[in-house]
C-alpha cells in the first residue's frame, strides 16, 4: 500500500488514518506546499512519522514531495509521478482531507481513473469516506491511537507516566481513602500542607498511607494530589475510553535545542482524540488562570480535544442561570472553550459518570 497525505493548515486527518492502515503501508509520501510559513511544521509531522515508524519497526519508507498547491502545473506533475510509482494503481490512497479542496479535486481528475483510491477523514466521526471511480464505502475507524503515541506523532517527548500497575495493586486502599476516610484524609491533608504530622487526628487515613509505604514527607504531593488523580482514573476507567495515563510529564521542542515542558494529571484517548482531565483536591483555585492555561493547551495537543477540571469545591455544577457567585464567568468563558468545570465529586459519582459518557461522546 502507498499513503499519500496531504498536508494542509490542520492535520486533522493525517495520523488517525496513517495508524489505521500502519501495518499496511509500505511507503507513505507526505505532500505539502513547503511555503516558509508552513515548513517547519509540515518537516516536524515527517520526523514524527518517521519515529513512529522507528519505534514498531515497521519498515515504512517516508518521503517528503513539495508542491506548489496554486500551481496545475505542479499539482498536474505530482498526479503522474504518483501513477508512475507502481503498476497496480489500485495500491494507491490519497488522504486529501487536510489540503486544499483544488488539490483534491484536480487529483482526483487525474487518477481516479486508473483506479486510485480517495480517503476523506471525518475526525469529528472518526470514519473515512473510501472512493473510488465508481464507488463510495463508509467505513468505521478499526483502530484508536494510545496516548504515548499520539503525543509521539504530535511532536512531544513523553519523559514519564505515572505506575497505573501501582494504583491497581492498591485500588482498595485508594478507594477506601477517598470514600470512607475523606474527612480524615482532609485533615491529613491540611497538616500536610503546613509540614505537620499528627497522626491521632486521622488514624484511618494515616494506617492507609502507611500501607502503601509512601514516604509521608518525601512522597507530599503524590499524597495530596497524585492519590486523588488515581481514584479519578478508577471513575474513567470502566466508562470506554480507548486508554488512559496518569501523571504525564512531556516536553515539546522549541527553538533549535531548547524544550518546553508540560504536565498533566490524567490523559484520556477516545475516537483518535486527546482529552485532559486536571486534578485539583483542593477549594482554593483560581479558575480563571486554569481556564486560561488549559484554553490555550488544549489545541496544541489536539484539534478536537476538550477538558475536564476537577476541583474540591463545595458547589458540584453551578446553575448557569441563577448562580450569582463570581465564578459563574469562568465557567461560561470554559464551555465556549471545550472546558467542563465540577466540584467536590464524591457525593456525584452517578452524575459524574453520565455527565463524562456525554461531554466526552463516549455514549453509543
Amino acid at each position: 500500500m502507498i499513503l499519500v497525505s496531504i498536508l494542509g493548515e490542520f492535520h486533522s486527518s493525517v495520523f488517525p488514518v496513517f495508524y489505521e492502515f500502519h501495518r499496511r503501508i509500505k511507503t507513505h509520501i507526505i505532500v505539502h506546499d513547503g511555503g516558509f510559513r508552513r515548513r517547519k511544521n509540515d518537516r516536524a509531522i515527517l520526523e514524527s512519522l518517521e519515529k513512529f515508524s522507528r519505534k514498531y519497526g515497521l519498515g515504512v519508507e517516508t518521503f517528503e514531495y513539495v508542491i506548489d498547491e496554486d500551481s496545475l502545473v505542479s499539482i498536474d506533475k505530482l498526479a503522474a509521478n504518483l501513477l508512475g510509482m507502481c503498476e497496480e494503481k489500485g495500491e494507491i490512497f490519497i488522504n486529501a482531507t487536510d489540503g486544499l479542496s483544488n488539490i483534491g479535486i484536480l487529483l482526483a481528475h487525474k487518477t481516479l481513473e486508473h483506479g486510485v483510491h480517495f480517503i476523506a477523514y471525518d475526525m469529528h466521526e472518526n470514519s473515512y469516506n473510501l472512493i473510488t471511480k465508481n464507488s463510495m464505502r463508509h467505513v468505521q475507524m478499526h483502530s484508536s491511537l494510545g496516548v504515548v503515541d499520539h503525543l509521539l506523532l504530535k511532536g512531544f517527548e513523553v519523559e514519564h507516566v505515572e505506575d497505573k500497575e501501582f494504583a491497581l495493586r492498591h485500588k482498595k486502599s485508594i478507594v477506601a481513602l477517598f470514600e470512607e476516610h475523606l474527612e480524615e484524609f482532609n485533615k491529613m491533608k491540611i497538616d500536610l500542607f503546613n509540614r505537620k504530622l499528627r497522626p491521632q487526628k486521622y488514624p484511618h487515613a494515616y494506617r492507609v498511607i502507611k500501607r502503601l509505604r509512601l514516604d509521608i514527607v518525601q512522597h507530599y504531593k503524590e499524597i495530596t494530589g497524585g492519590l486523588f488523580e488515581f481514584y479519578v482514573y478508577f471513575l474513567l476507567a470502566d466508562l470506554g475510553f480507548d486508554d488512559i495515563e496518569v501523571g504525564v510529564r512531556l516536553k515539546q521542542p522549541f527553538g533549535e535545542n531548547g524544550f518546553v515542558g508540560n504536565e498533566f494529571d490524567i490523559l484520556a484517548m477516545h475516537q483518535n482524540h486527546l482529552h485532559i482531565i486536571e486534578c485539583k483536591f483542593t477549594k482554593n483555585v483560581k479558575l480563571s488562570e486554569l481556564v486560561y492555561k488549559y484554553a490555550a493547551l488544549v489545541n496544541r495537543l489536539d484539534d478536537e480535544g476538550k477538558v475536564l477540571l476537577l476541583t474540591d469545591k463545595k458547589n458540584y455544577k453551578p446553575n448557569l442561570v441563577k448562580d450569582k457567585s463570581g465564578d459563574l464567568e469562568h465557567h461560561k468563558r470554559a464551555g465556549l472553550s471545550r472546558i467542563m468545570i465540577r466540584g467536590s465529586l464524591f457525593q456525584h459519582k452517578e452524575e459524574f459518570a453520565r455527565e463524562v459518557g456525554a461531554f466526552f461522546r463516549l455514549e453509543g
